[in-house]
């Protein structure tokens, strides 16, 4: 999914997208990043770990969705035009929340009920982006096809990010003075 989102968002910024590909080819990419969609909300990083009608909970642990591959699909349908009636956007949403940590941290996968990966800022980033994407400026509770979707909290993210920052500056610090002349 990370490739083909940094070609297609190449070929965008370059405003080469249309005049190197068909209309067709555009709406396969399109049906490529579906293909990716995961029924629980989300995407997979690509196709090949969709089990289809062999899925079962013995093997689904091998069929995440992923929060950074959910960020680059939608851009990259963002970036195709796509008019996201096809994005499982309930089920996304509320997955997203399960993808948050209560110390408001995201994961990047959701194992067996249980969130896989490091405390990495970049998954926050990224499911962040996807619900800005698919909920825009809107904050709280939100109706989504008849259902109430509540959002991530963004303020306990943006507390986990600051920590991590601050951090990441007194270690630098360290790192400095333990290595300037003296």
């Amino acid at each position: 999914m990370y490739l083909g989102f940094f070609i297609i968002s190449a070929l965008d910024l370059l405003d080469a997208l249309e005049t190197v590909s068909s209309e067709a080819e555009r709406r396969d990419y399109a049906d490529w990043i579906y293909r990716c969609q995961h029924p629980d909300g989300g995407f997979r990083m690509w196709p090949g770990t969709d089990f289809g009608e062999r899925a079962n909970a013995t093997n689904a642990r091998w069929d995440p969705a992923n929060v950074p591959a959910t960020y680059f699909a939608l851009a990259a349908l963002l970036a195709l035009g796509d008019d996201f009636r096809r994005v499982g956007r309930r089920q996304t949403l509320q997955w997203l929340q399960k993808m948050q940590r209560p110390d408001g941290s995201f994961g990047e996968t959701l194992m067996n009920g249980r969130l896989e990966g490091g405390n990495d800022p970049r998954f926050g980033y990224c499911a962040t982006g996807a619900r800005y994407i698919l909920r825009g400026t809107s904050n709280g509770s939100l109706d989504v096809d008849g259902d109430t979707v509540h959002d991530v909290d963004l303020d306990s993210f943006v507390r986990c990010v600051r920590a991590a920052e601050v951090g990441t500056l007194a270690l630098k610090r360290h790192n400095h003075s333990f290595f300037a002349p003296g």
